[in-house]
């Protein structure tokens, strides 16, 4: 989630580093899954009870995703 923090932050304040634009472009593509998807499911990941529940519903979202990169490498790293 460190990770995640970092990028949602290099995102937001963006005009103050010098990226790339394959960096900017990644970044930002990090920033919209964890935003729309992983915040989410990780945020509701303490409550054991509903975590096969949860764990299918990452599934479900993870395939009508748009970034199909994104949506691969998330349910492949889930996998």
């Amino acid at each position: 989630m460190a990770k995640a923090i970092y990028a949602l932050k290099i995102v937001l304040f963006q005009d103050q580093w010098t990226l790339t634009v394959r960096e900017k472009r990644g970044l930002t593509d990090f920033a919209h899954f964890v935003a729309l998807i992983y915040g989410r499911f990780w945020h509701e990941a303490p409550l054991a009870s509903n975590a096969p529940w949860n764990d299918a519903q990452m599934l479900r979202v993870l395939q009508s995703y748009p970034n199909h990169l994104v949506a691969d490498a998330a349910f492949t790293s889930f996998s």
